[in-house]
């Protein structure tokens, strides 16, 4: 996803990956894109402003979503959008009974 997202850009902005787990982009190999070490739901605020703040299935795995959520409110500008993509379990389709 931040890849897509730097190709998006193009030179004329940046894009920050932010992740408890910086192992898997790092081996990617694309530098394209900027990557910290950081966790939402625990650390302060990465410094700067932002147009985007994209989650793709990590409130999941946060012990506590509310400050996961405060922290990339945090991270907007006037202006700047949020975007959640979630996946509950709960609602996914289950196979076909077996007679």
């Amino acid at each position: 996803m931040p890849a897509w997202l730097a190709r998006r850009v193009g030179l004329a902005g940046c894009v920050l990956a932010t992740v408890v787990d910086v192992t898997f982009l790092r081996e990617a190999g694309d530098l394209s894109f900027e990557v910290a070490l950081h966790d939402i739901g625990a650390d302060p605020a990465p410094p700067g402003a932002f147009d985007l703040a994209h989650a793709r299935l990590v409130l999941e795995h946060a012990p506590s979503r509310d400050p996961a959520l405060r922290t990339m409110a945090q991270t907007l500008r006037p202006g700047g959008w949020p975007l959640i993509e979630s996946a509950d379990p709960h609602s996914s389709l289950s196979p076909a009974p077996t007679r």
